[in-house]
């Protein structure tokens, strides 16, 4: 099949095979058009800790609208489990503890949904699920061969569960957390994506780049929504008043169970495996629970270091102070609420 290019290009859908390793990877906007940037993957096998990783080294690619790939009708995801979670708290330890597992296929913060979110036009609600629904379709109908299907929402997405519980409001799911002085602080360390956002837009701004300051209006839109006065406080302040408004969120759905970082280990491989109704053998266990000794954001021979210490010693004080009265309210109340459960 001709590759295309570019934006505008066409080719006939009728004869379109996504088993052919065909996945999305982006979504672009032309006048107003969803446009699913898809990828050659032919060998259809995950290997990286997250899915653009994979994704990213393809270099065959065609674009097909959002209503094109609607038309083939593909048969919905069912998914076996949903792993949220803040920042910097161990969630990729848990995609790679399923991740192990033959029978698992883990969708790890795919992009593409992400493009949803980030949509610059006013796209309503009902619009944005259908779409969601369609791309994780996709990566079933390709990857799934009848595997058990997890999705890892990236971080933010957590203030969106409300709009994601109708689509997989019964789908069990964990929330990951961590100490929020343990998170504070790796955050200052690596800012993820959605820290960086609110500098890069106050530098947009200053430049008068008002094509990037649309794309990163709807991002900071996006992540932010009705909480969008954080953006006036310090980095600290920001990033403490963002993971207090994840929690508030996680509070909204009850088929969520909490997952603290120091029980990853033990929990992931036993009660969150039948949440998601897995159940792995002795052996698979002890495989899973290998995966803890590595560093899961790198792998192989990086033997994992506990860092619990070291962050509670490089807490600053106004960290420690940001953590106390922002995070720490609506923290306490998380686990107080799930506690009941």
């Amino acid at each position: 099949m001709k590759v295309n290019q570019k934006l505008n290009s066409k080719f006939d859908v009728n004869n379109f095979d996504l088993r052919d390793g065909w996945l999305p990877a982006h979504i672009k906007y032309q006048k107003g058009e969803a446009l699913v940037e898809l990828v050659h993957f032919p060998s259809c096998r995950l290997q990286e800790k997250f899915l653009h990783w994979d994704l990213n080294k393809c270099h065959e690619k065609v674009y097909i609208t959002m209503k094109e790939l609607q038309k083939m009708k593909l048969p919905d995801v069912t998914l076996s489990g949903q792993i949220y979670h803040l920042s910097r708290v161990g969630s990729t330890l848990v995609s790679e503890m399923f991740r192990v597992l033959d029978y698992c296929i883990v969708l790890s913060e795919p992009q593409c949904i992400s493009d949803i979110f980030l949509d610059p036009f006013d796209t309503p609600e009902h619009v944005k699920l259908n779409s969601i629904r369609t791309l994780l379709a996709v990566f079933s109908h390709v990857l799934g061969g009848g595997k058990k299907v997890i999705i890892k929402w990236s971080s933010w997405k957590i203030l969106h569960i409300e709009m994601l519980n109708r689509l997989y409001g019964n789908v069990p799911g964990c929330f990951v957390v961590r100490d929020p002085v343990e998170v504070l602080v790796a955050l200052a360390g690596k800012p993820p994506g959605w820290m960086r956002r609110k500098k890069m837009i106050s530098l947009i701004e200053k430049d008068g780049g008002k094509e990037k300051s649309l794309y990163w209006a709807s991002m900071n839109n996006a992540l932010l929504g009705k909480v969008d006065y954080y953006s006036e406080l310090s980095f600290p302040e920001y990033a403490a008043g963002i993971l207090a408004e994840m929690c508030k969120a996680a509070m909204i759905s009850t088929s969520l169970v909490i997952l603290d970082y120091t029980d990853i280990r033990d929990k992931v491989p036993t009660s969150l495996a039948t949440a998601f109704s897995i159940n792995p053998t002795p052996e698979e266990i002890e495989k899973m629970q290998a995966v803890c000794v590595q560093n899961a954001k790198v792998g192989g021979q990086n033997t994992f270091k506990p860092d619990t210490e070291r962050k509670q010693i490089e807490a600053t004080p106004m960290i420690r102070d940001a953590a106390e009265t922002i995070v720490k309210p609506a923290y306490s109340k998380l686990l107080a609420t799930f506690a009941k459960h």
